[in-house]
């Protein structure tokens, strides 16, 4: 299913079961496939959430992090979209 050299971008919310999926990937790029690159994806929905420890553990496991933000939370919000 992975493959050495591959590059797996994982969407993630912050919370405690996104990073830990990045753990189990990095134990896995530490232990058995070293040359797979591991990417996280965040998509900041404008709100206001402590992405700290998901930036630290990105940073202390050398882990690249995009954070991609929008508004969508102030669009659905003025627009009363549920």
């Amino acid at each position: 299913m992975i493959s050495p050299e591959d590059k797996i971008v994982v969407a993630v919310s912050g919370g405690k079961d996104s990073i830990f999926l990045l753990f189990c990937l990095k134990l896995i790029q530490l232990t058995a496939l070293k040359d797979i690159e591991i990417v996280a994806i965040h998509v900041d929905l404008g709100l206001d959430m402590n992405l700290e420890p998901l930036k630290y553990f990105c940073k202390k496991n050398s882990i690249e992090l995009i954070i991609e933000k929008t508004n969508i939370f102030n669009v659905q919000s003025r627009d009363n979209l549920s």
